[in-house]
């Protein structure tokens, strides 16, 4: 009986874990966003200096476009951070002309 638990918690444990990592992507360019684009998009956000680095949503504004949101929930609220990000020279890159959105919720706690 047990090789049967750990048999089906294990791909489980993964499937979630794969969904965790994954970020939301939306928008009417998604579908031209590639594994390598979401690689690229998650490094720039890491290195985002005093932002939450998480990715949890790209919206492709266009193929070379997107809007990236960062941040979470944590025992106060929620915050979150939007930027955009663009591709030139096939690289992803944060867009210098951007400005950092802020979207703070409060718990009534």
């Amino acid at each position: 009986m047990k090789f049967k638990i750990c048999a089906i918690s294990i791909p489980f444990t993964i499937f979630l874990a794969t969904c965790a990592t994954r970020p939301e992507i939306i928008g009417l360019a998604a579908a031209n966003i590639t594994a390598d684009d979401l690689r690229q998009i998650k490094q720039v956000a890491s290195n985002e200096p005093n932002v939450e680095h998480k990715v949890v949503q790209v919206e492709a504004i266009h193929a070379d476009k997107v809007r990236v949101k960062v941040g979470g929930s944590d025992a106060t609220g929620s915050h979150y951070n939007k930027y955009v990000v663009i591709k030139r020279a096939g690289r992803w890159i944060r867009d210098p002309f951007s400005e950092l959105e802020n979207d703070r919720t409060f718990s009534g706690r």
